[in-house]
């Protein structure tokens, strides 16, 4: 149990500092968001369905939480890694038990954690909302430094000591992911027998939680046809695939 949970958790931590690079230290491509990350987790943890559903649920719920001047919002990339550990722990423990009864992702108790496995997520982002705070304040120390070569004329010590605060970004977050997310997996592992006994309406709630959160925070008199036709077109996408 400890080996299996803190692989998972090394896996996540460096997927999770990697990534969150994107977020303000450097590219800014987009790759932080959850509909990115948890799709990237749930592969280098050998279930790219649980990090597909559990990052397009979560990127509408984060939709409207950027990064924006000095704000820092609730760590979104640790929030996508961390719960897509949790699922995919908990399809590994639902396909184990019951006789094989369950079938993957679809199946009801793996259904009904992804909203505790949220909870679980959230002290894992204040730590890494935490960690980013503390991060820009220690690479507040290379702006002199860099300000330095820029007068010097040197093109190299601005570019190193801009992989120094990269690094320090990355060093950061993969503390805090590592620490909170392979104490919270044990415990999971633990409760997880007691949670998987009830129904899978709760995963539907969090669908109609994150289209209400993401439509509240792009709201144009167009959202709401929009929000309709990509449920309709991801119904016949299920349909036609069989489902993920």
């Amino acid at each position: 149990m400890l080996a299996e949970a803190l692989r998972e958790s090394l896996v996540v931590s460096v997927a999770g500092g990697l990534l969150s690079l994107d977020r303000t230290a450097c590219f800014q491509l987009m790759l932080s968001r959850p509909i990115v990350s948890a799709p990237a987790a749930g592969y280098l943890l050998g279930d790219a369905s649980a990090g597909i559903i559990s990052g397009a649920v979560l990127e509408l719920m984060f939709a409207g939480d950027l990064p924006v001047g000095r704000y820092v919002p609730m760590h979104e990339t640790s929030v996508a890694v961390s719960l897509t550990a949790f699922v995919a722990a908990a399809v590994k423990m639902g396909e184990a038990s019951a006789n094989g009864a369950m079938t993957g992702f679809w199946a009801g108790p793996a259904l009904l954690f992804f909203p505790v496995a949220l909870l679980f997520s959230v002290p894992v982002s204040h730590a890494c909302q935490r960690a980013d705070t503390l991060a820009r304040r220690y690479n507040e120390r290379f702006f002199v430094s860099a300000e330095n070569s820029l007068d010097d004329g040197g093109g190299a010590g601005l570019f190193r000591e801009n992989l120094k605060g990269a690094g320090v970004f990355f060093s950061f977050t993969f503390a805090g992911l590592l620490i909170t997310t392979l104490p919270l997996l044990l415990i999971f592992r633990l409760v997880f027998p007691y949670l998987a006994k009830g129904a899978p309406f709760a995963f539907a709630g969090s669908v109609a939680l994150g289209t209400g959160a993401a439509l509240f925070a792009v709201y144009t008199r167009w959202s709401l046809v929009i929000f309709l036709l990509s449920a309709m077109a991801t119904g016949l996408c299920l349909m036609l695939l069989g489902g993920l």
